[in-house]
């Protein structure tokens, strides 16, 4: 069985032990016995979820961990951002970029030194000035918000038509009134979970113990899928 997790930062760890542990990701792979296909990057906007999925050619099932509009996709790198915070950090560093050398060194440490933002960017002004650019000429939070409902509609209809086992994992407060999945199933109690158990200081941010809980929730409902799909043999 292939696996593909899409997403945030909660779907974004796997396949390195630390301090001998695992994620919930790898914990669910091992007990399927499942290759993983994808897994999610930190600040993981939903027009990624998007653009991964439709990337994946061989999947049985999907199990998406829905974004933000606040997250900016970012192509070409192995992470996204979080366009408030770089309004607010990119506003101050761009007037103060000569005086503060401290801040300075923080902004590259929080934003330049992983995921391929170095290597997309070249350097810290010239990441910095792309982005005050973009909040100055290009951005507009109805705009956001309408590429991000129309990513989580696409996604919706992208699985439906394609036949492939989902598990919607919704931000709460961050799916629209309007919308309803037509696909899958929707797994607002993960979500409830990742919060319950959220802890900075591991790759996803979710405590070790959430990492156990959180596996068993996924399992018992992949196991759903399985039994539905006795006649028609998933892997």
């Amino acid at each position: 069985m292939n696996i593909g997790f899409y997403g945030h930062s909660a779907s974004s760890w796997a396949g390195n032990k630390i301090i001998g542990m695992t994620s919930f990701i790898d914990i669910v792979t091992e007990h399927f016995k499942a290759n993983l296909v994808n897994k999610g990057v930190p600040q993981g906007s939903e027009e990624r979820i998007l653009f991964e999925l439709k990337k994946t050619k061989e999947l049985d099932l999907a199990i998406i961990f829905h974004s933000q509009p606040k997250f900016l996709f970012l192509p070409g790198c192995h992470r996204d951002i979080t366009t408030k915070e770089l309004e607010d950090k990119a506003a101050y560093m761009w007037r103060n970029i000569g005086e503060n050398a401290t801040e300075l060194a923080r902004a590259k440490n929080d934003y330049f030194s992983y995921g391929g933002i170095k290597e997309k960017f070249i350097n810290i002004e010239n990441f910095l000035q792309t982005i005050h650019a973009y909040k100055e000429h290009l951005y507009h939070p109805d705009l956001a918000m309408n590429r991000f409902t129309g990513a989580l509609v696409q996604i919706d209809q992208y699985v439906t038509r394609k036949n492939i086992p989902c598990i919607h994992v919704p931000t709460a407060n961050k799916i629209p009134t309007w919308f309803n999945f037509s696909s899958g199933i929707v797994a607002r109690d993960v979500e409830e979970l990742c919060q319950a158990y959220y802890k900075l200081g591991l790759p996803n941010n979710i405590t070790w113990k959430g990492q156990r809980v959180i596996a068993d929730k996924l399992i018992k409902k992949i196991n759903i899928f399985l039994r539905k799909n006795k006649k028609k043999k998933i892997g």
